[in-house]
């Protein structure tokens, strides 16, 4: 199989047995290309159902993922699986993903782990680096079969080598606790990096984790706070926890008794389980200034947007 790239599919496209440049009527997938950037999805549904149904395997995708996203068309996952079927069983690849991810959701077919694994390899086998760490995770957790970790680093590996983010992610995650793999704190870090810096949150909060602990890395309280700055910024519990412990004690960044009650407001609205506690103890140390100053500001920021690195009233303690 040949790949091009079209803008329409978000990603590289395999096709059967030839290049669609060359397919009789490729102009209809340039047009739904142009189409699809102007966010025209009931043209590019106008134009890629007579593909469809003329039994053309990228068109069948094309429908399934307008059917997916409701796009066009009122969203409907029992369509959806329908056409991703047609086309996955002509052996495209992201169509065998797309139909293994909805078994394995329960998303338009019933959930069935094992229908699951039979697409995701299908997919998998031929390079689709989505369905290799899908793979890589039904063999972590024991998804219809047992748990396997050497398999699942076998496939979270091949996902990370094509540069998909949630493999790196994961398979650094095996390397920190040892599973399928000899345990090697440096291999962790290097693919939480990977990972990390291609935006994957968990990797992010994880790499900050690594240079707060000095494990994997020399230890750097600053690349912590920067690291869990990026997943805290996504709403990450976690990372909003751990930046306030670093602004409580001024470790990597400048004392911030505000700014640390603040992180634990939020830690604690995102569901950190140790952020209810840490937030009850840091709001001891505030004047009643203080703590409003601290609620306003987690009251008011948003997931997305950047979190504040001073507050007015936090540099030291008003109430004695």
């Amino acid at each position: 199989m040949n790949v091009t790239s079209l803008l329409f599919f978000m990603r590289l496209i395999p096709l059967l047995l030839c290049s669609w440049a060359v397919v009789a009527g490729a102009d209809v997938f340039t047009d739904a290309d142009k189409a699809m950037a102007a966010k025209d999805y009931k043209t590019v549904m106008k134009l890629m159902r007579p593909r469809a149904e003329s039994g053309d395997a990228v068109g069948q995708y094309a429908l399934g993922r307008l059917y997916y996203k409701g796009q066009g068309v009122p969203k409907n996952n029992p369509e959806a699986a329908k056409w991703f079927r047609k086309a996955a069983e002509q052996g495209l690849s992201d169509a065998e993903y797309f139909l293994g991810y909805m078994y394995d959701n329960g998303e338009g077919v019933p959930q069935d782990h094992t229908e699951a694994t039979k697409w995701y390899r299908k997919a998998a086998d031929q390079g689709n680096a989505d369905a290799q760490r899908n793979l890589g995770t039904m063999y972590q957790e024991g998804r219809g079969f047992p748990r396997d970790y050497v398999e699942a680093a076998k496939w979270y590996r091949k996902a990370a080598v094509h540069g998909n983010g949630g493999g790196q992610r994961n398979l650094g995650i095996l390397y920190y606790d040892g599973n399928g793999v000899t345990q090697n704190f440096s291999e962790a870090a290097k693919w939480f990096r990977k990972a990390a810096e291609k935006g994957d949150t968990l990797a992010e909060f994880n790499l900050g984790i690594m240079y707060y602990s000095g494990q994997g890395v020399p230890r750097d309280f600053r690349d912590a706070a920067k690291w869990y700055r990026k997943a805290a910024e996504k709403g990450d519990a976690g990372a909003l926890n751990s930046l306030g412990f670093l602004y409580g004690n001024g470790q990597g960044v400048k004392r911030d008794i505000v700014l640390e009650y603040m992180f634990y407001i939020l830690a604690a609205d995102n569901g950190d389980q140790q952020a209810p506690k840490n937030r009850s103890i840091s709001e001891r140390k505030l004047s009643t200034t203080q703590s409003e100053e601290a609620k306003t500001l987690a009251a008011t920021w948003k997931v997305g947007t950047p979190l504040p690195m001073t507050s007015k009233t936090g540099g030291s303690s008003e109430h004695q």
